[in-house]
């Protein structure tokens, strides 16, 4: 096997055609282990319950954000798999994808449901906001099986009702299942061929493991993708079309048949696990712009160095290279004039395109961050990197990093001056924030712009085509919006002195506003 390439090509192509024949031919099979066979979830820090109880009705949902703040919502439709509620509070900032690790359910102020659930829906309706948020069923209230058995008619009942919600359920897609099915099917012989050459490398001892990996990895890599990314897209073709929202009862079905082989990626399993309690956190951030070849497998790094190719992964770093040359070409315009950059970011995450700007540009001296994040291990990891990184460089630049969520910035931020800032940027949290608050947010941002000052947002737009693995599989849900529906956001006084472009392969939008000099 290692003696060249043209080995392991062979033994490749001829397990493809294996696999291909047996799919062309309709013989998935649907035998998912479900979610027990699930490996165990990494340890999350779960915010302590709310400290209010339920209300007169006893029909609401009481929750900690991971910012910190107690919810209480207003049930409108309760499900197995989902509930649908209403927030009354005007400073409630819920972002998509963010998993409550303690959300209860009380219903005639009995306590039903206690646990996990993540936000895929939240709609602005101006007074209030409607929220959807999947749920996990084994979370809900046990049945005392003591009681039931001594009562014959109990157990009964509850195995009719079990049975009639069974029923209920609606019926999924044959399209669909035939096309998990498919994928489920390749990944476990894949699984299983790379398992055997793993076998191999091993036997060559572990000081020459690492080279073997990354040689096999580098010759099968060119042959595998494309047709692991056809199943992958015949899965985003079959997904329910009859509405716009993600169907609970399909992301279910696929998570129990898929999650088994796919979670040995670690990006795939912080992706769904969300640690930090919400998506795209700094750790994310660093996978997508790190090593891919990661994990504890060879067959857990192919389906790292595939899932880290996707559109939306290569949007991501698409926008961190233009938001460094943005630093770049900001702090050149004012050193020309011997004059100090003032830039203030909200969201900052790891801040990779400071890091990249602090350890590439001559002119770091004069540069001064004002850096916000709601997250206090990544206000830790970053101050310490930054750091780092100017003794490394021998910079002065100057940067502060803030504790402090969307909700408080826009409550409270008369610690940053107005008109002060040269750079201001959001590159993210609008894909997970409603209308109304990124219209506030604009706002803002522009009445702390200096004279002549940028103002710059992001947006994943629309065309995502990796939007039905994202939603079904990860439970990664975004607020897309297009050049026109962002564009729609910026004040209408301020449309004529902005931007919108799309960058890479344009599943990214930038809005740029550029201050008038004499504003």
């Amino acid at each position: 096997l290692f003696l060249g390439n043209n080995g392991i090509v062979f033994a490749w192509k001829t397990f493809i055609l294996t696999v291909m024949d047996r799919s062309s031919n309709g013989n998935g099979r649907s035998d998912g282990n479900g979610m027990s066979a699930l490996t165990p979830s990494t340890p999350k820090k779960a915010p302590g319950p709310p400290p209010h109880q339920a209300g007169a009705d006893g029909n609401c949902v009481l929750f900690q954000t991971s910012e910190g703040a107690a919810l209480r919502g207003t049930i409108i439709r309760l499900q197995r798999n989902g509930v649908v509620f209403e927030l009354y509070n005007p400073m409630a900032v819920l972002r998509l994808s963010e998993a409550l690790d303690d959300l209860r359910i009380f219903m005639q102020q009995d306590e039903i449901y206690s646990g996990r659930a993540v936000i895929n829906s939240v709609v602005d309706a101006g007074t209030k906001l409607v929220c959807e948020a999947t749920l996990d069923p084994v979370n809900w209230a046990d049945l005392n099986l003591l009681i039931a058995l001594d009562n014959r008619r109990g157990i009964s009942g509850e195995v009719k009702r079990f049975l009639e919600e069974r029923q209920k359920a609606p019926p999924l897609s044959p399209e669909f299942k035939v096309a998990v099915a498919d994928l489920q099917l390749f990944l476990q012989d894949l699984r299983l061929w790379m398992d055997k050459v793993e076998l191999k490398v091993a036997a060559q001892g572990d000081a020459f493991r690492p080279m073997y990996e990354r040689r096999i990895l580098e010759t099968i890599l060119p042959s595998v993708l494309p047709v692991l990314g056809s199943f992958v897209e015949k899965f985003e073709k079959s997904l329910p079309r009859n509405a716009a929202e993600m169907d609970v009862s399909h992301a279910i079905y696929a998570r129990r048949m898929l999650h088994p082989l796919v979670l040995c990626s670690p990006f795939i399993r912080r992706t769904f696990e969300k640690p930090l309690g919400y998506a795209g956190d700094y750790e994310m951030v660093n996978m997508m712009l790190g090593e891919p070849q990661a994990g504890d497998s060879l067959f857990a790094k192919l389906l790292n160095v595939f899932f880290l190719n996707t559109s939306p992964v290569v949007a991501h770093r698409h926008r961190i290279d233009a938001l460094t040359e943005r630093l770049k070409l900001e702090v050149s315009q004012h050193a020309a004039f011997s004059r100090p950059t003032r830039i203030f970011n909200l969201g900052c995450g790891p801040a990779v395109e400071v890091q990249r700007f602090i350890a590439s540009f001559p002119f770091t001296d004069d540069t001064d961050f004002s850096l916000l994040d709601f997250n206090e291990e990544t206000i830790h990891y970053t101050d310490h990197t930054l750091s780092k990184l100017c003794r490394q460089h021998d910079s002065d630049c100057a940067f502060r990093l803030t504790k402090k969520s969307v909700m408080l910035f826009l409550k409270d931020n008369s610690e940053f001056k107005r008109g002060h800032y040269d750079f201001i940027y959001c590159a993210g949290l609008f894909d997970y924030l409603a209308n109304s608050v990124c219209e506030k947010l604009i706002e803002l941002f522009y009445e702390l712009a200096a004279p002549g000052g940028l103002v710059l947002v992001s947006n994943v737009n629309s065309n995502n085509p990796s939007r039905g693995w994202m939603e079904y599989v990860l439970d990664w849900h975004l607020i897309y919006r297009n050049s026109e529906e962002l564009a729609m956001l910026i004040p209408e006084r301020l449309r004529s002195e902005s931007n919108v472009r799309a960058v890479g392969d344009a599943v990214n939008i930038l809005v740029e506003i550029r201050k008038p000099d004499n504003a």
